[in-house]
């Protein structure tokens, strides 16, 4: 059985400097499946070569094939008694109807099997059917000469991760005690790539410049200043057709990265007091959270779905009275740790 080594998630983590300066105021298969399940065949073993790497794109409809080619098999001898029998021809594990596709051991992606240039013994060619297909004829012990096989990877549902496959993909089994006439084995790793976009930030410092503001334009705790906008840009590349990479991100205040509110501490060589600076999504002030990229971090947030390409993140700043306000400087710092899940 093809077996897949499912590619593990990973948080692509990007750390950057916000700057806010200013001053105010079981078994394998072939155990499963005797290779001598009658003393009068011994099976051929075959094998192919696949593709190195398939790129998948996840929001491609099912159905879509994804990777097609004939691959050359090499020959070799089956050594079964002599006989008028039926050779079935098929692919390894329970076919899925809808595409003619086996199980490939990567959840969404089947492959279908049919020959590309062969004949039955019996003198009846089949190269339009997907396996399973059938040959009756008298067989003897022979080689079996190299042929070729028609190969299709085929999306047959949600996919959410990559992997690998590599190994037994099909087998011709008779109807005599169902014995094996041949094996046939993938002599490559086939490494499936599920293409989503990379993203990297294009702005890894920023300073936001807040302007000279009157101390005594904070009329009581709580009193904002007007905010200041800055960006936050990406660049995503990679990606495959429409797909995209769900795109989070959490500040960390590092005066104290402790700090969950949503009010950035000032730094110490601030000499302003009662002061304390929002960054801003939209009208909703954003707390801030443990500097870490894992999925589900305090106060990380959702920035959004992003296809390949150039992409800001539209944020702002302001003050905030927290007490009695006392003039002079007021400078923040804040990292921002993106996030791609």
């Amino acid at each position: 059985m093809p077996r897949h080594l499912p590619a593990e998630s990973e948080s692509r983590v990007m750390k950057n400097l916000l700057r806010i300066l200013a001053v105010i105021g079981a078994f394998i298969a072939l155990g499963a499946i005797p290779t001598t399940a009658n003393a009068a065949c011994t099976p051929a073993s075959l094998y192919a070569t696949g593709p190195s790497l398939v790129n998948v794109d996840p929001t491609a409809a099912n159905g879509t094939v994804l990777w097609t080619g004939a691959v050359n098999v090499g020959a070799s001898t089956s050594d079964c008694i002599g006989g008028s029998y039926t050779i079935t021809y098929a692919g390894v594990g329970v076919r899925e109807s809808t595409y003619n596709t086996y199980p490939t051991g990567i959840s969404g992606i089947g492959v279908r099997i049919r020959f590309y240039n062969w004949t039955c013994a019996n003198g009846t060619a089949n190269t339009t059917n997907w396996f399973p297909v059938y040959c009756t004829a008298n067989w003897s012990p022979s080689t079996v000469s190299a042929f070729a096989l028609t190969v299709e990877f085929v999306k047959t549902g949600p996919v959410t991760a990559g992997g690998t496959v590599t190994g037994l993909f099909s087998q011709w089994t008779t109807n005599a005690a169902n014995a094996l006439w041949a094996n046939t084995y993938w002599s490559n790793t086939i490494t499936f790539n599920v293409a989503v976009p990379t993203c990297t930030v294009t702005t890894p410092n920023i300073s936001v410049p807040m302007g000279s503001v009157p101390a005594n334009s904070f009329a009581s705790v709580g009193s904002v200043s007007d905010s200041q906008p800055f960006n936050i840009s990406l660049n995503c590349a990679g990606g495959v057709g429409s797909s995209y990479t769900n795109v989070y991100t959490t500040l960390t205040d590092v005066t104290d990265p402790s700090n969950l509110t949503n009010t950035l501490t000032l730094n110490a060589s601030s000499t302003a007091r009662g002061l304390g600076i929002q960054v801003l999504n939209g009208t909703t002030p954003i707390n801030f959270g443990p500097d870490s990229s894992v999925a589900g971090n305090p106060s990380q947030w959702f920035v959004g779905s992003m296809q390949n390409g150039s992409h800001n993140i539209p944020l702002s700043a302001r003050y905030i009275r927290t007490g009695t306000v006392t003039p002079g400087t007021a400078n923040g710092s804040a990292t921002f740790t993106m996030s791609y899940q």
